[in-house]
């Protein structure tokens, strides 16, 4: 009994008379006389038992002494385990019971703060019912207005109808009278002395504009244009047309030196944009690949902002290298113009050899400019050279196509007088 009445731990801790007052404490009575009591009565009675052999002290015997000796150690060693547990137990579910607790506090305490926001309910309605009374006066009005606007619409699509009407009215009668008037003007066309007249005029213009007069055209074709047209030409018309031919030298492809200049200008710089923007979007592109090629996007937003970004860059490097094209082109083209131009002033005349002059001090311009060297200088004598022979060539190509043909008009319209002439005069013409 005595291994038992603490645990091996104690042992080495506990005084072996601390030991002995425990033991003698666990026995039942609450004096020492009367746990003394107990001990010398059961010391007496199993002494008794034993002696009179009412019970004999077998092996079933150690059995159930081992037996209690071991449940008794078992009960010592599960007991703190047990109450640990059990009071873990009472602490979770009075844990649960306290939250549940809580929760309903907070609930009702939230319910009466809910409820406590309808102690205006009345004043709240009777507002409500004030503002429906007011939305349905102002859906009363717009309904009002909205009616009004349809009957205003619908008159104004009739006097729009009733004005189409009379517009219509209007243009039948402007149609009849220009036809009138087109008529009368081709029964006075018929008639041959305007028609003569009107030639005349027109024949005048042209050689004002081409830079030729009737003695030069003559001259060229002397088998064509008779003495008597001389005569029959308004000197008035003559000699404003011989005024005009001073200053016809400025004249190139029919445009005046400042129309030159801008037609030029606005067709080089298109030209440049043009060309410029395809080769400098690609240049943008591939440096963009080039700086994002270690950042590749992995999700579809991002290969989408990637392209997105891409597209952009693009688009800006196309326009600044279109942009720079454009100017250098187009001051290439205004210097040659410019060139061209205070050369026709100088030498009074436009011809080939201004061109082909223009191009070759456009083409030194660049050369000296940018520096080039010999072999690209050659090149820009070449380019400025041909570019000038093609514009000059083209320029006087026209200009003697066209004082051509109309020499070759004035000649038939001549021969038409000639005919007429020799109808009534063939003896003193052919004697």
């Amino acid at each position: 009994i005595r291994s038992y009445a603490a645990s091996p731990k104690d042992d080495s801790q506990l005084d072996p008379s601390k030991k002995a007052l425990s033991i003698i404490d666990s026995l039942p009575g609450n004096s020492i006389i009367s746990k003394t009591g107990y001990i010398t009565v059961g010391a007496g009675l199993a002494t008794l038992v034993i002696s009179k052999e009412l019970y004999v002290a077998n092996e079933e015997t150690l059995m159930v002494v081992a037996f209690a000796g071991m449940a008794t150690a078992v009960y010592r060693m599960a007991k703190q385990p047990f109450n640990e547990w059990a009071a873990e137990q009472m602490a979770r579910v009075n844990n649960v019971l306290d939250q549940a607790q809580e929760d309903h506090k907070s609930a009702v305490k939230e319910r009466i703060n809910t409820v406590s926001q309808l102690r205006d309910i009345v004043d709240v309605t009777k507002t409500l019912f004030a503002i429906s009374k007011e939305t349905a006066k102002i859906e009363a009005e717009a309904f009002e207005l909205k009616q009004k606007v349809a009957v205003a619409s619908e008159v104004k699509s009739v006097l729009d109808s009733w004005v189409r009407y009379e517009a219509s009215l209007r243009e039948r009668e402007r149609k009849a009278l220009a036809n009138h008037i087109i008529e009368r003007v081709k029964v006075q066309l018929e008639d041959s002395t305007l028609q003569q007249k009107i030639l005349d005029q027109s024949l005048i213009d042209l050689e004002s504009k081409l830079d030729v007069s009737s003695s030069s055209v003559r001259n060229f074709f002397p088998f064509i244009i008779m003495p008597s047209t001389q005569s029959e030409m308004p000197q008035n018309s003559t000699e404003s047309s011989h005024s005009t031919l001073s200053s016809s030298y400025k004249i190139r492809a029919n445009l005046s030196p400042l129309e030159r200049f801008i037609t030029i200008t606005t067709i080089s710089l298109g030209w440049g944009l043009l060309f410029g923007s395809y080769p400098g979007a690609k240049t943008a592109g591939l440096q963009y690949l080039a700086e994002n090629a270690h950042k590749l996007p992995r999700t579809r937003s991002g290969w989408y902002h990637y392209h997105k970004r891409k597209n952009f860059v693009m688009i800006v490097g196309g326009m600044k290298s279109g942009i720079y094209l454009a100017g250098k082109t187009s001051l290439i083209c205004l210097c040659f113009s410019s060139v061209e131009t205070i050369l026709d002033e100088l030498r009074k005349e436009n011809d080939i050899w201004n061109s082909c002059a223009a191009g070759f001090v456009s083409a030194s311009i660049v050369s000296i400019f940018y520096r080039l060297p010999r072999q690209s200088t050659k090149y820009a004598y070449i380019i400025g050279l041909g570019f000038g022979l093609f514009t000059g060539g083209m320029q006087d190509y026209l200009k003697i196509r066209l004082k051509f043909l109309l020499s070759m008009y004035r000649g038939t319209l001549n021969n038409a007088k000639l005919r007429d002439w020799g109808r009534t005069n063939t003896m003193a013409l052919y004697p």
